[in-house]
């Protein structure tokens, strides 16, 4: 039974974080399907291109880590 003890915790410290992914999760697909239905029609190489810099910019706002 010690060695339970650390399993809330633990437990808990899951829970919280399924709770920041869920609060996430409607922005994440509206972001997504943005992407997907802007970039779909452009080539493969401009689309990896416009993903770094997008990406570049985010981590500047500290929106994506």
């Amino acid at each position: 039974i010690g060695g339970l003890g650390g399993e809330k915790s633990r437990w808990m410290q899951a829970a919280k974080d399924l709770t920041h992914q869920y609060d996430n999760l409607i922005g994440d697909i509206l972001l997504s399907s943005g992407v997907i239905a802007y970039l779909g029609a452009f080539t493969a190489v401009f689309r990896q291109v416009s993903n770094i810099e997008e990406e570049k910019k985010m981590k500047f706002r500290f929106i994506f880590k």
